[in-house]
């Protein structure tokens, strides 16, 4: 009911000399009242609803972002141990070659040049292979040198050499790889 309708009851009672016009003022004023509770209570309901149906669509939408990024997570994950599985096993690789020819030298022996050339190629494959390694390139194409220097001294009958640049290049990929 508004202001309007409620003067108009009044003056109506007022100008019509209706009995009992206190009644009706009163009836007026509660209908007024409640009109108004009912309409802000409407009004607040309404604006409840609106916000739970908003609350609803933010928490779908966060819970799918969440799920996004939870998988996205778990493929950096696997990318990560593949990347350091592949480092482990390069590592290892490295060492055992270092070794290798260490105990060589310490010998002053070189008797498997088939297995130190093959041990070689393995990391030199390992390296030109995995984009991972590419910060090593300079060190491969040392030990690629080297190596083929001694194919060429061992099938011309020349002495083989200290093998010093290699011995360096790997111990280089060794700190490369746990940086």
């Amino acid at each position: 009911m508004t202001p309007d309708e409620i003067k108009s009851i009044i003056e109506t009672v007022i100008n019509n000399k209706i009995r009992y016009y206190w009644v009706y003022i009163f009836l007026s004023v509660i209908l007024a009242l409640v009109s108004v509770y009912i309409a802000e209570y409407l009004k607040n309901k309404a604006k409840n609803v609106a916000t739970k149906e908003d609350i609803e669509i933010l928490t779908k939408k966060v819970e799918e972002i969440k799920t996004e990024y939870i998988k996205q997570i778990e493929v950096f994950k696997g990318n990560q141990l593949l990347k350091n599985q592949k480092k482990k096993d390069l590592y290892d690789n490295v060492e055992e070659l270092r070794a290798f020819i260490l105990k060589a030298k310490n010998e002053k022996t070189f008797n498997n040049w088939e297995q130190l050339s093959t041990k070689m190629q393995g990391i030199m494959i390992s390296i030109s292979t995995n984009a991972i390694f590419n910060e090593l390139i300079h060190e491969r194409d040392l030990i690629e040198n080297e190596h083929n220097i001694m194919v060429k001294n061992i099938n011309e009958g020349h002495p083989i050499a200290s093998f010093d640049n290699t011995v360096r290049a790997l111990e280089s990929i060794q700190i490369k790889l746990v940086q």
